[in-house]
């Protein structure tokens, strides 16, 4: 994750929301801006929100969780909707 300045943002807000409720996670971006939640069920769809400062500095709606590892990244540097 970067933030709006184009470097790792250490301490953002991740909430991870399954869209039928039946769980929510919450974690923070480490120094180097990286954050990983395990034990997702695979056949969840989820909301994820990003948090700075206590406010949401973007989302993303209808994350399904994959095996291979990759990554849901935010970029706050770049305008909402470029990626």
């Amino acid at each position: 994750m970067k933030g709006v300045d184009g470097k790792p943002l250490q301490g953002a807000v991740i909430k991870l929301e399954r869209t039928d409720g039946q769980a929510k996670y919450e974690l923070k971006t480490d120094k180097k801006g990286h954050w990983a939640q395990a034990g997702i069920a695979l056949g969840g769809v989820f909301t994820v929100t990003v948090s700075v400062d206590g406010k949401v500095a973007d989302t993303k709606h209808n994350v399904k969780p994959r095996t291979d590892g990759g990554a849901i990244d935010f970029d706050l540097s770049k305008p909402k909707g470029k990626a």
